[in-house]
């Protein structure tokens, strides 16, 4: 069982295609559960998420409510082929046609590129991690902090935190250039500030 939790980053709430993308995985033939998490303290949140597993999960499927997949049942059934422990998809992050959300090497993948990587960190935003992974990790899992190799802690978003926190403790992470999602430019319906994304 594949749960789905979806989540809100910067207060953006469930849109219409985020919800249309959960429905359709729900009406796919992959097993699904879906959860929404509505908060934008992201940290806790997928963490809790990821705590919150039922006894026949095998998987948490992290979904952003402002990343949108061309075909998401598609994408979600390669990266569950895959059989790793965790894979994160391909979507624009802020900052440029051309950085993405992972980070191989030490290097942004450009937004045409397509295959299947091993990486140093994944975005959250479309996110597939095996159950034996949060098993196996205690305490929080979506840190905001990792220590370099010089044993210095520094900051850093939730995502690449939980990344390092896995790899450091011995799993693979993955990335999928062949996901189709767009990250688009968004609004928060709050305070009507618009994000590049």
């Amino acid at each position: 069982m594949i749960k789905i939790c979806t989540f809100h980053p910067h207060d953006c709430g469930l849109s219409a295609v985020a919800k249309a993308k959960v429905d359709a995985l729900l009406q796919s033939d992959l097993p699904c559960r879906w959860v929404d998490y509505p908060t934008s303290v992201l940290p806790l949140t997928r963490t809790r998420a990821a705590r919150e597993l039922e006894s026949d999960d095998t998987h948490i499927l992290m979904l952003d409510s402002d990343v949108w997949h061309e075909d998401v049942v598609l994408d979600v059934t390669r990266m569950i082929g895959y059989n790793v422990d965790i894979v994160g998809g391909k979507y624009q992050m802020r900052g440029g046609d051309n950085a993405n959300a992972c980070q191989l090497a030490g290097k942004y993948f450009r937004m045409d590129a397509t295959g299947f990587y091993e990486a140093l960190w994944v975005a959250a935003g479309a996110l597939l991690i095996h159950r034996n992974v949060i098993e196996s990790l205690p305490g929080d899992l979506f840190r905001t902090w990792v220590v370099d190799a010089d044993g210095e802690i520094r900051g850093c978003p939730e995502d690449v935190g939980f990344c390092m926190y896995a790899v450091n403790s011995g799993f693979d992470v993955h990335f999928d250039a062949d996901c189709k999602t767009i990250h688009p430019i968004y609004t928060n319906p709050k305070t009507k500030v618009g994000k590049t994304k």
